[in-house]
């Protein structure tokens, strides 16, 4: 595995472990966690929150972030993109070594959460050294492939995880991602949840214990060794060989001699320590789970299996927390945590043609209508694969209504007025009869060129009326996108107040168990009841 790593030096620059392994004593000129910059504009606050805690400099280049680095005593400037090249070009070095042959294609995996830009720069950094993309996938996608679970050549029922619920943990070094998705036959999936910590990954682990050890290494010596380098890079060495032994072991013993400055030290520490020492960090990770089954509307006992992706040596620090939280569910381990994504990937690769190329894009945000009392009902849900299409039986709420008017919404906030308006779409000549007796289709269908059509259609008579909209992929940048994310979290309490409220004045508790009202005329005199 090729650390994501950028080096530049006087001699010319390093790549992967040649250039972590330097960081230390490289740090402004040592590039990494790139992903946090590419397809982003500098203004994002995300981006600002994020360069704060990078050791190397960012800087504003017409609008869009750059990193600044020094070379024989001049600044040079480096995009996202062309950092993230030279990682491509190493790899496909690599790969052209082991193959005897030139490499033209590549599948590339990216977080689940990066949206349209972001996607599209990672794809014009692999065309910069030559590259074509076959396909861009969802990381916990791949792990999914890897583990069997989805199979996008598949179109049976027989597949172990039929309408099954998945939840792919990604620790890495610096950040935690959760997804939670629905498998539907081994062939389709729906992403019904994310979550995330950009600044709490296996590092911080690592660093709870590293405290620990210097805080007694500096109490026993009544020194103070956290600004000596060489003394941190010592003691930093033999933490990680304990933190490995404890993973098989109930203690482990750190066993120093005397050199650089360095004084005699032992210390033991037990799995019990470790466990209390990172207990906050545990509770952290944990309050993602809890978060991405609170906004796919699930409980853990739903939940089917649980994928681990990302350093074995982290993952496995998580896992007993996470078993225990989950109950004894079932956890796929036939292939090691730091290598799911990329054999994923790998799979998917060999199954795409030369001539077949295949993106797979994801909605950016959720698509639905507007139910009474104003409430938002989504039909597809953000970052779901397409193509799709999902559809909805509804009725008429008032004797003899004659038509029925839907209002379209692009969002994340619980009530419509929150988002964004897409378009209006109007069914007429419903023939009379008693309410609840007409049934009605809604369906929201999105190609692959992310056109969406809503058809509203009476099965009755076989009637229908229809609105396309062309334009989903353009509407918001990836920071824009973010940005809503942000904000329907952040007023998730208040909206749900007001949605329990409208829905408490309609005297409609629980949609799923009542009937969903939505408007049926401009005016709403005239209403339509979903099934």
């Amino acid at each position: 595995m090729t650390p994501s790593y950028v080096a530049f030096t006087n001699e010319g620059p390093l790549v992967g472990f040649a250039a972590k392994n330097q960081a230390g004593s490289n740090p402004k000129n040592t590039i990494y966690d790139v992903r946090r910059l590419i397809g982003r504009k500098f203004s994002d606050h995300t981006l600002q929150n994020d360069i704060k805690r990078l050791p190397y400099d960012v800087v504003n280049k017409n609008g869009k972030p750059n990193v600044k680095v020094q070379l024989n005593g001049a600044a040079k400037f480096f995009t996202p993109e062309e950092i993230s090249s030279k990682i491509l070009e190493e790899l496909k070095k690599i790969a052209e070594a082991y193959l005897g042959r030139r490499v033209k294609y590549a599948v590339i995996t990216v977080p689940a959460y990066f949206g349209d830009e972001q996607r599209q720069a990672t794809k014009d950094a692999a065309l910069l050294v030559g590259l074509h993309v076959l396909c861009v996938l969802n990381e916990p996608t791949a792990a999914g492939i890897a583990h069997g679970i989805i199979d996008f050549q598949k179109h049976d029922t027989s597949d172990e995880c039929n309408n099954c619920h998945i939840v792919i943990y990604d620790l890495g070094a610096r950040n935690c991602d959760l997804t939670l998705e629905e498998v539907f036959r081994g062939a389709f999936f729906e992403i019904l949840s994310i979550a995330g910590d950009r600044h709490l990954g296996g590092e911080d682990f690592d660093n709870a214990l590293l405290n620990y050890v210097v805080d007694q290494y500096n109490n026993k010596n009544n020194v103070n060794i956290v600004n000596d380098f060489k003394a941190m890079k010592v003691l930093k060495y033999e933490v990680k060989k304990v933190e490995e032994a404890l993973l098989t072991n109930p203690s482990a013993r750190i066993e120093i001699q005397a050199r650089h400055k360095i004084n005699d030290f032992s210390e033991t520490v037990t799995q019990a320590q470790f466990q209390e020492l990172n207990k906050k960090l545990f509770e952290k990770t944990l309050n993602l789970v809890e978060q991405i089954l609170e906004e796919a509307k699930l409980k853990k006992s739903q939940v089917d299996g649980i994928i681990l992706t990302g350093s074995p040596a982290h993952t496995a620090k998580v896992q007993p927390f996470l078993e225990a939280y989950f109950d004894g569910k079932k956890f796929y381990k036939g292939i090691s945590p730091d290598q799911a994504v990329v054999r994923g990937a790998a799979i998917q690769a060999q199954k795409l043609s030369s001539d077949v190329v295949t993106d797979v894009v994801v909605t950016s945000l959720g698509l639905g209508i507007e139910t009474k009392g104003g409430i938002f009902t989504k039909l597809i849900s953000g970052r779901t694969m397409i193509p799709t299409r999902k559809a909805r039986t509804f009725s008429t709420a008032i004797d003899n209504q004659s038509k029925v008017v839907l209002h379209i919404f692009e969002g994340e906030r619980l009530m419509a007025s929150k988002n964004r308006l897409l378009g209006t779409l109007e069914l007429r000549g419903i023939p009379p009869a008693p309410r609840g007796v007409p049934q009605i289709d809604v369906i929201f269908e999105m190609d692959k060129q992310a056109v969406l059509t809503i058809v509203a259609r009476d099965k009755g008579i076989g009637t229908e009326a229809r609105l396309v909209i062309t334009d989903n992929l353009d509407r918001y940048s990836g920071d824009q996108v973010d940005g809503i994310i942000m904000d329907a979290r952040s007023y998730y309490a208040d909206d749900l107040f007001a949605k329990e409220l409208a829905t408490k004045e309609q005297g409609v508790r629980d949609e799923h168990r009542f009937k969903v009202i939505i408007w049926g005329d401009d005016d709403k005199d005239n209403l339509a009841r979903g099934l």
